[in-house]
């Protein structure tokens, strides 16, 4: 049973003011604002703020439909005979829209009901407590199998996330001393001389470290190679001995063999002395004299 009362009230204008009255500590009240200048969306929300004589305070959720706003008075609201300002809060997401003042004229009753005593009502925070109670039957961490309820202590390891710091003697962990690295800091820096806590290099001096030896390489790569290995020629004593270039293309197994690759040695005659060797590219082989021995080693 709701005895049911329709108000009309616009929020873009104020009239006269409005009073509605009612009668001391019902409960079975309830109040249809329909608000003709503003279109409500189909998610927005409202509530009742109520301040009564006593300066206690009430915050009561109301219904939406369309354009109207339903309010269900509570006996806590119509405790106290006296005039209980009122307005209606509309929210939609960070939309807020309050209406201007009205009040209810609460008429005291010949009724001694002692039950209905006046405090702080804020029903519409509780009822959303509750829903949000509802809705959270547990926490679980992503690195866990099962919900836990009640007073609930979350830590790295129950999110699956690395810690904020932890204590390792191992080698890998630095020069092996104890220290903590839960977090490491990446750094792009290739001329540090000494280990520093903490920090490692990062992922992309790898490729710049690659680039480098590449590089390295391919120069290796580039330069003149001619002979590899040694090639030994048994002089007789101290005598000299002449080849033709043909001949010594044979010797060193290349017909790359030029001018440019002949290395003449000035040796002492007893050979015992290494040879000071005279080259027009000495970056080609190196010529050594001694016992009887002619030695040349090529690149």
């Amino acid at each position: 049973m709701k005895a049911l009362k329709t108000v009309p009230i616009q929020v873009t204008s104020k009239n006269l003011p409005i009073v509605i009255p009612v009668v001391q500590s019902d409960s079975g009240r309830s109040i249809e604002f329909v608000i003709s200048d503003m279109a409500i969306p189909a998610e927005a929300t409202a509530v009742l703020y109520v301040l009564k004589k006593d300066l206690n305070k009430g915050l009561i959720n109301c219904a939406i439909n369309n354009n109207t706003v339903t309010v269900n008075l509570t006996t806590d609201t119509l405790a106290v005979a006296g005039i209980v300002r009122c307005q209606i809060k509309v929210i939609s997401g960070d939309d807020v829209v309050t209406t201007f003042e009205f009040a209810l004229d609460v008429q005291g009753s010949i009724f001694d009901d002692s039950a209905a005593e006046s405090g702080n009502e804020f029903s519409a925070l509780i009822e959303a407590l509750q829903k949000v109670n509802n809705l959270v039957s547990g926490v679980k961490g992503d690195a866990e199998s099962n919900y836990r309820t009640g007073q609930i202590n979350l830590t790295p390891a129950n999110l699956g996330a690395a810690p904020i710091s932890h204590a390792s003697a191992a080698t890998t962990y630095g020069i092996g001393t104890t220290a903590n690295y839960g977090h490491c800091m990446t750094i792009n820096n290739l001329t540090a001389t000494a280990h520093e806590n903490g920090k490692a290099l990062g992922a992309y001096q790898g490729a710049v470290l690659k680039e480098s030896i590449d590089a390295l390489q391919a120069s290796l790569n580039a330069l003149p190679k001619f002979i590899s290995g040694t090639v030994v020629l048994t002089i007789s004593g101290t005598a000299g001995v002449l080849f033709t270039l043909a001949q010594l293309r044979t010797m060193f197994g290349t017909t790359e063999f030029g001018t440019n690759n002949i290395t003449t040695v000035i040796a002492n005659g007893d050979g015992d002395a290494s040879s000071a060797p005279i080259m027009q590219q000495p970056d080609y082989g190196v010529m050594e004299y001694g016992l009887g021995l002619a030695q040349h080693t090529g690149r």
